[in-house]
């Protein structure tokens, strides 16, 4: 592995850390709001957070690539100044953006609830997102900035602590306001712990700027070296953020689809009102929410690529390119396949252990886990393909995907009746179309060949092996002590040491590959075989 590599993976590991902290909060802070509002409340505050979600990706979710894209470029060649112009023309631009989009869900949240939707009642929960989108499209362009310099540290603290402050106010304000004003007030205010995260992570990176701007190559170099002009750096900053934009943006809109038809179709089917809203809300609320936690890796390692890989565009180092990609998607994999496992074995009881009030859906999990494995590939050859320039790539595959999906959520609903199932069919069936079209898109441009036996055979050995010790070692301690808590510990804690194991001893892991970890020493001494 070249050195350059070798601190992508460094650079990556940052955001996967930070990436797996922030889910975990995330997800922790989810188990009080569920139990105090139910799965009816886990469908207004997903239905809340899906229209932020668009109205995010619309302001804010493909500035850092964009920007980390052009200011990697710019940076290995060496053009200070012209990077320095890269980040003022996106703080300007992105700001505007963010103003209009917050409100438009300011002003518009009643239409959309109602005549979208048909629930109403998550109107107030969608206006107190608005405030969140000015702010975190802001926070984006200071984020881009720090990535494009190859600087993960400033993202990955900024993310932490949104995500505790977010946690603490959400969880705060829904409980001070249920008991008074009720469920809508009291998703209403978990949701808004959304702004006051975003606003404590914008004040740190604001912080880390004017601390880094006194010693920075960018900010200190002379004006007169400035050769491109603020229009032609738009023009390229938007031919590169609209393909970026519309391609994230169809997952958000495939998930508004999907909620859109599932609501009308279920009703049509002769289901009640409540009882659809409870289903979305398992989904949403508890299977979703956990298999987010890997998928966060891919995310992770894909933000990490995207000025990595374009440096080495922009110095047309091909071996570079062709050496990280593969560390790449090893990587990824090696994470992705064990979770995906762990979750098939392990759903339904770490259900039952972070809800014990409402612990139904664990069921989902064996239909689904295997989308955390196609949605970790499908960020990671997304950020490949944005760093070699092939914006347009991930948007065709997604339309692809949405178009063979919504096809099959129709049949699945009305022919087959599959009920919250046609859900979880939906989203591995869109997840296996767009991994299958990426990777290939990623292989062909890349000119890279995957070994299949080290980079998907030995994780997949390893991990269905840790499955079936994961299995054996909940049932006999719940057998032993009926203790669902105490058999979850020993079954995952088992579970991951014998993944680990077997990874290490059948070359899975090399002694490169661990050199490059943070626990690297310690999974040398899992080597039985010598």
């Amino acid at each position: 592995m070249s050195s350059s590599a070798k601190d992508l993976a460094k650079q990556g590991g940052i955001l996967v850390a930070a990436s797996f902290i922030v889910r975990f909060i995330g997800f922790f802070y989810r188990i009080p709001l569920t139990n105090l509002w139910g799965d009816a409340g886990n469908d207004m505050y997903a239905m809340a957070y899906q229209i932020y979600n668009f109205f995010y990706i619309v302001s804010a979710f493909g500035v850092p690539t964009t920007l980390s894209k052009m200011l990697g470029e710019r940076i290995a060649l060496k053009e200070y100044a012209n990077a320095r112009q890269v980040f003022k023309v996106a703080l300007v631009f992105v700001s505007s953006v963010g103003l209009i989009c917050a409100l438009i869900l300011w002003f518009g949240n009643s239409y959309i609830a109602t005549k979208i939707f048909n629930l109403p009642q998550a109107a107030l929960a969608m206006r107190a997102q608005a405030p969140a989108v000015l702010i975190v499209s802001v926070m984006s362009v200071f984020r881009g900035l720090f990535q494009g310099m190859n600087n993960m540290k400033p993202t990955a603290i900024s993310q932490t602590i949104e995500q505790i402050v977010d946690a603490l106010v959400a969880v705060t304000l829904a409980f001070a306001l249920m008991e008074p004003l009720g469920i809508n007030w009291a998703v209403a205010g978990g949701i808004s712990g959304t702004a006051a995260g975003g606003l404590a992570a914008l004040g740190f990176m604001i912080i880390c700027f004017f601390a880094y701007r006194k010693r920075s190559k960018i900010f200190c170099a002379p004006r007169q070296e400035i050769t491109e002009r603020n229009s032609d750096i738009l023009r390229q900053m938007i031919s590169i953020i609209v393909p970026v934009v519309l391609a994230s943006a169809i997952f958000s809109i495939k998930s508004m689809i999907d909620s859109s038809m599932f609501i009308k179709l279920m009703s049509w089917k002769g289901y009640e009102q409540e009882a659809i809203s409870n289903m979305r809300g398992i989904y949403q609320g508890k299977f979703i929410v956990l298999i987010n936690l890997p998928i966060s890796i891919g995310n992770a390692m894909a933000a990490a690529s995207v000025p990595s890989i374009a440096h080495s565009i922009a110095i047309r180092d091909r071996a570079e390119i062709q050496s990280k990609v593969n560390m790449l998607i090893k990587t990824v994999l090696l994470i992705s396949l064990p979770a995906a496992v762990g979750l098939t074995v392990m759903g339904k009881p770490l259900l039952r252990l972070i809800f014990p009030n409402a612990h139904q859906g664990g069921e989902l999990f064996w239909a689904g886990s295997i989308a955390v494995v196609f949605y970790c590939i499908i960020h990671v050859s997304t950020g490949i393909l944005q760093g070699i320039g092939k914006l347009k790539i991930p948007l065709r595959n997604a339309i692809i995907g949405v178009l063979v999906t919504c096809l099959t959520n129709v049949i699945s609903i009305m022919v087959l009746d599959l009920k919250i199932y046609s859900l979880v069919l939906n989203i591995v069936l869109f997840s296996a179309v767009l991994a299958f079209l990426n990777l290939r898109s990623v292989l062909k441009f890349c000119h890279v060949r995957i070994s299949f036996k080290k980079a998907v055979l030995k994780p997949l050995i390893s991990s269905l092996i840790m499955g079936i010790i994961c299995f054996i070692f909940y049932v006999l301690p719940f057998t032993l002590t009926g203790s669902n808590t105490i058999s979850c510990i020993i079954s995952v804690g088992i579970g991951a040491l014998t993944y680990f194991t077997v990874m290490v001893n059948i070359g899975g892991l090399t002694k490169r590959d661990m050199s490059t970890l943070p626990v690297g020493g310690l999974l040398r001494k899992l080597k039985i075989f010598r």
